[in-house]
């Protein structure tokens, strides 16, 4: 009874690629449903691939080439050779962009987009389309993570503690300050409206500053025990020059 609705099944697809009835005369086959809407339609769990289905071929990669131009998928298994990964090939057919895209279509007919993995390997999570720019990850909202890496941050400000850094006098800063309401080196709040704000590129802007504050302590601090030790002489002076006073004060006394 199996092989023989197996069989078909089969038939009915066969039937279809020829332009023929298929069977049930509806011309669409349904598994666990007696009114199929699409081509197969299945009503209840469906198990795809496993250890047949390796798209690795062990000593070669398998053609894939009858995908191209064809807007059809391969579900398989192991294309990565060794990974062990289930794999979800593609051919974007006749469109121009590609990908995986996953949509939630509601109770009330309205669909919304929920991610779309573009052809070129770009992310878009949310209603991004469009806005994706040259970014390999888009996100419509809000995103949270327990910890965030940054890496290839180039020229990163360890030179400002290099004795050949010169920085900038306090008065030349107050001056910039005052003619751009930013420091130097950091983008203006116009600028972030309008190109947004790399944390990377800001990370280490900001360390550079804290960077150049630092040095600039140390040497307000340096100017500080400076002068302590100027007044720390004059008041040893004045304690002196008082102690002379004092003396010729009593000696003119005593002559008088």
């Amino acid at each position: 009874m199996k092989k023989n609705l197996l069989l078909a099944v089969l038939l009915g697809f066969i039937q279809h690629a020829s332009g023929q009835n298929t069977f049930p005369a509806t011309g669409k086959v349904g598994i666990g449903t007696s009114t199929p809407q699409e081509i197969l339609h299945v009503n209840g769990i469906s198990i795809f691939a496993g250890g047949n289905s390796n798209l690795d071929n062990i000593n070669s990669t398998m053609n894939l080439n009858y995908l191209a131009n064809s807007a059809q998928m391969v579900i398989g298994w192991n294309r990565g050779r060794g990974s062990g990964e289930i794999n979800f090939i593609a051919n974007q057919g006749a469109g121009n962009t590609g990908g995986f895209s996953f949509i939630n279509h509601n109770n009330s007919n309205v669909e919304k987009q929920l991610m779309w993995i573009l052809g070129n390997g770009q992310v878009l999570i949310g209603d991004t389309q469009g806005k994706q720019g040259n970014y390999k990850l888009v996100v419509a909202g809000d995103a949270i993570a327990t910890s965030l890496t940054i890496k290839t941050v180039a020229n990163w400000p360890d030179y400002v503690f290099k004795p050949a850094y010169k920085l900038k006098p306090l008065i030349e800063l107050k001056n910039y300050i005052d003619e751009n309401h930013h420091l130097p080196d950091m983008p203006s709040a116009e600028q972030i409206d309008k190109e947004g704000l790399n944390l990377g590129e800001m990370n280490k802007l900001l360390l550079k500053k804290v960077e150049e504050l630092t040095l600039y302590l140390i040497e307000k601090d340096k100017e500080i025990k400076e002068h302590e030790e100027k007044l720390t002489l004059q008041t040893k002076r004045i304690d002196e020059l008082r102690v002379k006073l004092d003396l010729l004060n009593k000696r003119k006394f005593k002559n008088n």
